[in-house]
């Protein structure tokens, strides 16, 4: 449900021979901006927590991984006390107490289990064969087992990668992690604009999963299946749609096969490969495929021949029904 959370605490003088005392090791660095004012800051870690002080501003970032602070696998919304009360207490430990935790970044995640390394591949594949930019990210770096989506200045950053080729833990194998990061841009705009204090009981709760998680890579994942081209065309051809919105479906569906849907929305290559599409009409066509359940993405033929089947369940419904069945509890 949640991985990365950090936090700023303000207005803080770090004692640093009370922390030596506990064994604790610094680095330092230094900048210098182009003006010459040169900025200060340490880093160190305890107790499995990150820390890093910026001695100008005397503002400390907590750093954590709510899996490492809570020791366990699956984060749940009944977690949050434990996850507060463990963060708190290192918090105190090293600065005092009353000192207010300000919301900085959160990242939520849902592992999905999958059947095979099979089915696994043919996800990362329609992956790969969806758009390369979504609500101001885009694709930086490609690789045959992730899928990174970011923006430098923005608030977000979107994650897919498989978790056993990144950790090589056997408990990891055939798991498709889907992470979207909430950074602080993102954190502030809700401040700023809606009143949302930067209180972590405000981010870690079912409704706010649902709106900043789901409700944002709704359009992303798709909740329509991923079908053959052979088996999508029955779907398009047994819907309510008139008979020129079909063979447009269809088109578009075995489009979207030959070239990838990204190459639909560039219009240049429409252009070179005398198609006709426009950013509104593969909206309209994404939209009218969802509502008969069927992904704009299909599945190619030797994937549905190595999973021995013709449709790939979307992966907006696995994220959603892990979420239910183990994190929202």
């Amino acid at each position: 449900m949640i991985d990365s959370i950090n936090f700023l605490i303000r207005r803080v003088r770090l004692r640093i021979k009370k922390l030596k005392s506990k064994g604790i090791c610094f680095k330092k660095f230094e900048s210098k901006k182009k003006n010459g004012f040169k900025t200060i800051s340490y880093s160190f870690n305890y107790k499995g927590i990150e820390f890093k002080y910026n001695l100008n501003q005397k503002l400390i970032t907590i750093m954590t991984t709510a899996h490492k602070v809570l020791n366990k696998r699956d984060i749940k919304l009944s977690d949050l006390d434990r996850y507060l009360t463990k963060v708190k207490e290192v918090s105190e430990e090293l600065f005092g107490k009353n000192k207010t935790l300000e919301l900085n970044r959160i990242d939520y995640c849902v592992d999905v289990e999958l059947k095979s390394e099979e089915e696994l591949e043919c996800y990362l594949d329609v992956l790969d064969w969806n758009k390369k930019k979504y609500k101001y990210m885009k694709e930086k770096y490609k690789y045959s087992t992730s899928k990174y989506l970011q923006t430098k200045n923005g608030q977000h950053n979107l994650n897919a990668y498989d978790r056993g080729a990144k950790t090589k833990k056997k408990e990891d194998k055939n798991i498709l992690r889907i992470e979207l990061q909430c950074k602080k841009s993102f954190i502030k705009k809700q401040f700023v604009n809606y009143g949302i204090e930067k209180d972590l009981y405000n981010y870690w709760s079912k409704s706010s999963m649902e709106k900043y998680y789901f409700d944002y890579l709704k359009d992303y994942l798709y909740v329509g299946d991923n079908y053959t081209l052979k088996e999508a065309r029955k779907i398009i051809n047994n819907s309510n749609y008139k008979d020129g919105m079909k063979k447009k479906l269809k088109k578009f569906m075995k489009d979207v096969l030959d070239y990838t849907l990204d190459a639909l929305y560039n219009s240049e290559f429409c252009v070179k490969q005398n198609l006709e599409y426009t950013y509104g009409k593969i909206n309209n066509y994404i939209k009218k495929l969802n509502e008969i359940g069927v992904s704009p993405i299909p599945l190619k033929e030797y994937q549905s021949n190595a999973l021995k089947r013709n449709k790939l369940k979307s992966l907006f419904t696995l994220i959603k029904e892990k979420a239910e069945k183990v994190y929202f509890k």
